[in-house]
Protein backbone atom coordinates (compact mmCIF):
# COMPACT_ATOMS: atom_id res chain seq x y z
CA UNK A 1 0.00 0.00 0.00
CA UNK A 2 1.46 3.36 -0.74
CA UNK A 3 1.51 7.00 0.86
CA UNK A 4 -0.01 10.05 -0.39
CA UNK A 5 0.70 13.42 1.90
CA UNK A 6 -1.60 16.37 1.41
CA UNK A 7 -0.23 19.84 2.87
CA UNK A 8 -2.58 22.43 3.24
CA UNK A 9 -1.19 26.01 2.81
CA UNK A 10 -2.88 29.29 4.25
CA UNK A 11 -1.31 31.11 1.40
CA UNK A 12 -0.43 30.86 -2.31
CA UNK A 13 1.08 33.07 -5.65
CA UNK A 14 -0.12 33.58 -8.64
CA UNK A 15 1.09 30.57 -10.32
CA UNK A 16 -0.92 28.28 -7.36
CA UNK A 17 1.98 27.44 -5.70
CA UNK A 18 2.73 28.02 -1.84
CA UNK A 19 4.01 30.81 -0.85
CA UNK A 20 6.12 30.12 2.15
CA UNK A 21 6.08 27.34 4.40
CA UNK A 22 5.05 29.58 7.29
CA UNK A 23 1.84 29.43 5.83
CA UNK A 24 1.26 25.18 6.20
CA UNK A 25 -1.59 24.65 8.51
CA UNK A 26 -1.27 20.58 8.33
CA UNK A 27 -0.22 17.23 6.96
CA UNK A 28 -3.11 14.73 6.02
CA UNK A 29 -1.63 11.17 5.16
CA UNK A 30 -3.64 8.89 3.34
CA UNK A 31 -2.74 5.12 2.37
CA UNK A 32 -3.94 4.79 -1.07
CA UNK A 33 -3.98 1.55 -3.45
CA UNK A 34 -5.88 0.58 -6.42
CA UNK A 35 -9.14 1.01 -4.98
CA UNK A 36 -10.00 5.18 -4.26
CA UNK A 37 -9.59 6.35 -1.07
CA UNK A 38 -10.28 10.02 0.41
CA UNK A 39 -8.55 12.38 3.08
CA UNK A 40 -10.31 14.25 5.86
CA UNK A 41 -12.27 17.32 4.59
CA UNK A 42 -9.97 20.30 4.60
CA UNK A 43 -9.44 22.69 6.70
CA UNK A 44 -11.35 25.65 6.50
CA UNK A 45 -8.34 28.02 5.69
CA UNK A 46 -6.86 26.07 3.27
CA UNK A 47 -6.18 27.72 -0.41
CA UNK A 48 -3.76 25.25 -1.55
CA UNK A 49 -2.01 21.60 -1.35
CA UNK A 50 0.89 20.14 -2.07
CA UNK A 51 0.48 16.03 -2.38
CA UNK A 52 3.36 13.79 -2.75
CA UNK A 53 2.98 9.70 -3.08
CA UNK A 54 5.46 7.32 -2.84
CA UNK A 55 3.57 5.43 -6.37
CA UNK A 56 1.98 6.79 -9.16
CA UNK A 57 -1.56 8.04 -8.56
CA UNK A 58 -4.52 9.95 -9.93
CA UNK A 59 -6.45 12.13 -7.36
CA UNK A 60 -9.57 13.99 -7.87
CA UNK A 61 -10.85 16.92 -5.61
CA UNK A 62 -14.92 17.59 -4.28
CA UNK A 63 -17.19 17.47 -1.35
CA UNK A 64 -17.00 13.38 -1.94
CA UNK A 65 -14.92 12.82 -4.98
CA UNK A 66 -14.26 9.00 -5.97
CA UNK A 67 -10.53 8.54 -7.69
CA UNK A 68 -10.43 6.29 -11.14
CA UNK A 69 -7.15 5.59 -13.32
CA UNK A 70 -9.49 7.84 -16.28
CA UNK A 71 -8.76 10.81 -17.73
CA UNK A 72 -10.66 13.08 -15.53
CA UNK A 73 -8.58 12.34 -12.92
CA UNK A 74 -5.42 14.55 -12.27
CA UNK A 75 -2.40 11.97 -13.10
CA UNK A 76 0.41 12.45 -10.58
CA UNK A 77 4.48 11.17 -10.66
CA UNK A 78 5.38 9.55 -7.73
CA UNK A 79 7.93 11.12 -5.39
CA UNK A 80 7.68 14.71 -6.85
CA UNK A 81 5.48 17.62 -5.14
CA UNK A 82 2.43 18.45 -6.63
CA UNK A 83 0.42 21.61 -5.81
CA UNK A 84 -3.08 22.63 -6.83
CA UNK A 85 -5.50 25.01 -5.43
CA UNK A 86 -8.66 24.18 -3.50
CA UNK A 87 -12.18 25.10 -2.06
CA UNK A 88 -13.25 25.14 1.26
CA UNK A 89 -14.51 21.59 2.73
CA UNK A 90 -13.02 19.94 0.03
CA UNK A 91 -11.62 16.36 0.21
CA UNK A 92 -8.77 14.78 -1.73
CA UNK A 93 -9.43 11.47 -3.37
CA UNK A 94 -6.55 9.41 -4.61
CA UNK A 95 -5.88 5.71 -6.45
CA UNK A 96 -2.39 4.55 -6.93
CA UNK A 97 -1.98 3.64 -11.26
Amino acid sequence: MASLFIAEFRHYNKEGTLANWDSLITVQKVSISGTSAQSAALNAQTKCIGIWADSNFRAKKGTNPTAADSSDNLPNVANQWHYYLVDTADKIAAITV
